[in-house]
This record gives structure tokens, C-alpha cells and sequence, in this order.
């Protein structure tokens, strides 16, 4: 046994001490050799423009070239050869290993004419480079779709079909306006390594854009609508709703609303109640399934107080979006204003919980006494008897079911 230790500590040792040894520099390719992998790479011969060293953090040696094909010495690329450091590991080595790269954007290059092409053919906003493409408000879909298209076309051309990547360019981002003031923003892969080749699933990224973008819309007109509900009910408030949400790839938004006194849940509450009912009536598109983590209400007495309770309007099966006063009330009052054990904070309520987010099972909640139906089983949680978990503030399940969601005396409250 102490041999092996003996041994195990060795090689330790050695690999330690491979980073404490001096390692040689790679050498740089000559302009030659520059010129060879050029032509090896993409089977033309072309011309070195100019040549500067490069430095980076990364980088011990690097030379940057700006480089033409021999016969179009107007297109102009870049040309990367590098000796970079490799310093991975929980001890950062002394002496990192070095490795030698070579790469170019000549691919990229003309990635960048033809999406400008693809743009300007079809009377699209871009980027410089056409990696963002803003799609229309009419007629999206069919763009993207035929974007997939012309990608998948370039592959029978040069200098797509030599089987080399690109340097830089590997993804578009599309922004879909879901209606002015409200956008969905998507990255899309147009690479595939396994293959070499160009293009993307136009379907699969029209279903995510329709999904992201009636995610977004349910969020953003939920929220404005629940803002100038609480200030025309005179509901003490805060939230950090923007004035526009067109440049937000995940529009998400706090609202704490200020409950001081168990009084004013009484007045809230029913008023809330009353909200939720009217916004239940506008049929959600499936996509609203995904605003589960956009919307949070956060119920505190005081921005002092680090008792608070939370709550998802959105769920992830229909309805969408509801709002259970009673239940909600109930948890929020024991959060908020905890009392000793034995004094019921309502007396005689008996309320019952049927949202969707408990799995089929039925709780009630009967004064102090948490009952949890299900299963066949019926299971009786009282704090007068020491029962787990019947304080009724958890850390681990807000009022949608969402692990992690809710919990009294939290510091966090964003």
C-alpha cells in the first residue's frame, strides 16, 4: 500500500513538474510556407498584401498577414499564424505548453457578400457583416426558410465546397418584431462540423422564433398591463419593467408589491383576484408556456423586511395564466406575518389548492394544518406536533411548483 502511495505521489510530482520546465517555441511559418497552406487549403494561388506582428494575451508569436487571390487582389482576407500558451488545470503552470495555429477568414469573407447579397435581394436590415438579420413583421417565416435555402446552395460553390470552416463565422441572429416595441432575438448555427457543410433546419428555427416571440409577447403585455393595474388601484409597488423591450432577447421583469400590514392583503388580494380574472379571459398562445421564469411578483411588507413570498403568474400547461387569491393569500400571510404555533392566522378557513403545478395531488389547508391527498394516501402536517415542513414559508417550491421559487427570510430579493 505505501508503495503505490509512494508511486501515485511520483507521478504527481512529474506532472507538476512538466509545467515547471522551460518549453520550446513552436517556430512561425515561413512567407512561403504561408502561401503553401493557402493553396493546399483552398486549391488557388494567391498574393501576401502586408504582414504585422499580432499580440494577444494568449499569444507568445503571431504574425498577422492581409493576403488576395492572385487573380482578384481586391478581395482581401486576413491570414493568422500563431503560437499560443494552453494554461488549463486547477495549478496554472509555470511553463504552459505552447501550440502552433494557422487560420484565415477567407471563408468568412465571402460568407459576408453573399448574406449582404441574400439581404439586400430581399429588402432586409443586417448587420455590416449579415450575421443579424432583422426579419419583416409580414412574411417572416418564409424568409428564414428561404435563407436555410440559399446556405444549403452554397455548398456546391467556391470556396464552400473545399471542406473548410469558417474562422469567425459560425452563427446568424435573427431578431423577429413580435409587434413594435416587442422582439425575439435567435442565434442560428449555419455549420456543421461533422459535415463541412453550410446551412440550418428553416423549420426548426421558425418554430423557435414563433415560440420566442409569443413567449415574450405574453410577458411584456402582462406585465405593462399588470403596471397600470396596480397604480389605478393605488397597490403600493416597484418593478423594473423598461420602457421598450426591442433590443431584450429575455424580457424578464420583477414586480414587489408592498403589503404592510395584514390588512392590506385583505384589500389586495381581492383586487388581484379580480385582475387575474379579466386577464384570463385573452386566450395565450402555446409559446406562453415559457414566460414561466419571465414574470415574478414578489410580495414583501417592506424593502427593510427580509420576509417575502413569490409568485409565477405564468404556468406551463393551459391556463397559461391564473391566480389563486385564496391559497395565495394564505402562503403570503404566513410568510409575511409568521405567528406562534397554535394561533391559526385565519380561523376556521379551510382552503383547497387544485392548480396543476401539484402533480394530481390535493392539499388543503385547514388553520395550521397542511393536508396532502394523492396517491391513494392522505398525509396530516401539523406544527403543533412538530410536523416537517408546516411552517408554510418553503425554500424549495413556489406557488407554481418551480423549484428554488419562493422562501421567506431571503436576503437576495433582486
Amino acid at each position: 500500500m505505501k508503495r503505490r502511495t509512494r508511486l501515485c505521489a511520483l507521478a504527481a510530482a512529474f506532472a507538476l513538474l512538466a509545467g515547471c520546465i522551460p518549453q520550446p517555441t513552436p517556430p512561425l511559418h515561413s512567407k512561403g510556407e504561408v502561401l503553401f497552406e493557402l493553396q493546399k487549403s483552398y486549391g488557388i494561388e494567391f498574393v501576401l498584401l502586408s504582414s504585422e506582428p499580432y499580440d494577444d494575451a494568449f499569444v507568445v508569436n503571431g504574425k498577422h498577414y492581409v493576403a488576395a487571390p492572385a487573380d482578384d487582389p481586391d478581395f482581401r482576407f486576413d491570414v493568422y499564424d500563431l503560437v499560443k500558451v494552453q494554461n488549463y488545470g486547477p495549478i496554472p503552470a509555470i511553463f504552459p505548453e505552447k501550440y502552433h495555429t494557422f487560420g484565415s477568414n477567407f471563408i468568412d469573407g465571402h460568407l459576408k457578400r453573399r448574406l449582404l447579397r441574400f439581404c439586400a435581394e430581399n429588402q432586409l436590415r443586417c448587420a455590416s457583416d449579415g450575421t443579424e438579420i432583422i426579419l419583416p413583421a409580414e412574411g417572416w417565416e418564409e424568409t428564414v426558410t428561404l435563407l436555410a435555402g440559399y446556405l444549403e446552395s452554397l455548398n456546391g460553390s467556391f470556396p464552400f465546397n473545399t471542406g473548410q470552416p469558417p474562422y469567425e463565422m459560425f452563427s446568424i441572429r435573427f431578431r423577429h418584431e413580435v409587434y413594435p416595441g416587442v422582439s425575439a432575438w435567435e442565434s442560428q448555427s449555419f455549420f456543421d462540423w461533422g459535415t463541412c457543410r453550410f446551412g440550418f433546419d428553416g423549420e426548426e428555427m421558425v418554430s423557435a422564433l414563433r415560440t420566442l416571440g409569443e413567449r415574450n409577447y405574453a410577458a411584456v403585455t402582462f406585465s405593462k398591463a399588470l403596471a397600470e393595474f396596480l397604480d389605478a388601484s393605488d397597490i403600493s409597488y416597484k418593478t423594473d419593467l423598461p420602457e421598450q423591450f426591442d433590443d431584450c432577447t429575455y424580457p424578464s421583469v420583477y414586480f414587489t408589491i408592498y403589503l404592510p400590514s395584514e390588512d392590506e392583503a385583505d384589500r389586495v388580494f381581492p383586487l388581484l383576484d379580480t385582475f387575474f380574472a379579466e386577464q384570463s379571459k385573452t386566450e395565450l398562445p402555446p409559446g406562453a408556456a415559457k414566460a414561466v421564469s419571465l414574470v415574478t411578483i414578489i410580495f414583501r411588507k417592506s424593502d427593510e423586511s427580509t420576509l417575502r413570498e413569490l409568485y409565477s403568474p405564468f404556468h406551463e400547461e393551459p391556463p397559461y395564466l391564473s391566480f389563486q387569491a385564496e391559497a395565495v393569500q394564505a402562503r403570503v400571510l404566513r410568510g409575511l406575518f409568521p405567528k406562534p404555533h397554535g394561533e391559526n392566522q385565519h380561523e376556521g378557513s379551510n382552503i383547497v389548492i387544485t392548480d396543476d403545478f401539484i402533480s394530481g395531488d390535493r392539499i388543503t389547508i385547514d388553520g395550521d394544518k397542511i393536508i396532502v391527498e394523492g396517491g391513494g394516501e392522505t398525509v396530516v402536517v401539523d406544527p403543533s406536533d412538530g410536523g416537517a415542513g408546516a411552517s408554510g414559508s418553503s425554500d424549495t417550491e413556489s406557488f407554481d411548483g418551480s423549484a428554488g421559487a419562493s422562501g421567506s427570510n431571503s436576503e437576495d430579493t433582486p
